[in-house]
Order: structure tokens, then sequence, then C-alpha cells
């Protein structure tokens, strides 16, 4: 009966370490998985709100920069608006006791990776004195909107016109923003 007990309880034995290495053990390392399953996400979760904080922190501090904001979407804009660019010229020009003669525009476009920039041309034939030319100039330089002088051409005025008249050729130019591609 010795025999029969022990050879029973060797029984239990191995089938209890053949259990705890066949269902529990694996079942173990599944539940470990799952455990670092969950830190990991609970990190990344972490992380993603620690991102979305400091995106609401951004968005708060671009909303104190509006007015700065408001500014360069000025200088650079999304539309180039060729009719407010036309006025704003004769405007500038009356102002300043300049004559239009002729004014014209040309576009060309260069890429980002994000944007599609335009360069707007402008082509001006006035004449009047250079002290008021000067002053259009600075005008110009004074303005919102960001222009650069790519040419200049001085000529003196035509015989039986005032001797201080000058006829300037100016091409100016100003860039926008097309728009996302």
């Amino acid at each position: 009966m010795k025999q029969n007990l022990l050879i029973l309880i060797s029984g239990i034995f191995l089938v209890g370490f053949a259990l705890l290495f066949l269902v529990v053990l694996p079942k173990y390392q599944v539940y470990q998985n799952l455990v670092i399953d969950l830190k990991q996400k609970q990190i990344d979760l972490r992380n993603k709100e620690d991102y979305y904080d400091n995106l609401n922190a951004l968005a708060k501090e671009l909303a104190n920069h509006q007015e700065g904001l408001a500014k360069i979407n000025t200088a650079f804009p999304t539309d180039p608006s060729l009719p407010s660019l036309f006025s704003f010229f004769l405007a500038i020009a009356a102002e300043k006791g300049l004559v239009v003669q002729n004014i014209g525009f040309g576009r060309a476009f260069s890429s980002t990776e994000n944007y599609q920039i335009e360069k707007e041309s402008i082509n001006l034939q006035l004449s009047g004195s250079y002290p008021v030319f000067k002053e259009f100039l600075l005008a110009l330089e004074n303005s919102s909107r960001l222009f650069q002088t790519e040419s200049l051409t001085l000529s003196r005025a035509k015989e039986g016109e005032q001797k201080d008249n000058f006829k300037f050729g100016l091409t100016v130019s100003t860039h926008f923003l097309a728009g996302s591609q």
C-alpha cells in the first residue's frame, strides 16, 4: 500500500508539474505580456496627453500674438488681389504727386514643401520729380506689404517739359502664398 501511495503521490506531483508547465506558465507569460503592453500603452497615452497639452499651450501662446500674425498675413497674403495692388500704387503715386503713365504685371511660381509661392511683378512707368519719387519709394518701403524693387530706370524728360521732371521705370515684386498643394 505504501508503494501505491508513493506512486499516487508521484503521479499527482507529476500531473501538477505538467499542469504548471503546460497551462499555468503559458497563461502567466500571456499575463506578463499583457501587463507590459498595458504599461507601454499608458506611457503612450501620457506622451499623447503631453503632446496635446503642448499643442494647447502653443495655441494659447499663438492667440496672444494675433496682432503680429495679422501683420504677417498682410505682408505675405494668400491672394495677390491685383486690383487692390494697382489701387495701392495709384493712390500712393497720386498722394506723392507722381503721374502713373503705365502699369502692368507678371507672375512667377516657385514651390516649397507645403505651399506654392507666387511672385507678382508690377511694372510702373511714372513721371515726376526725383524728391517726389524718393518719397514714393519710402512709402512702398514703409507699407505693411513686403515689396522688393527689382529694377529702376531713370530718364530725363523730353524737351519742352519741366527740367526737374523725370520718367521712372520701376519693377516691384511681392510674394504671396497660392495655398496648400
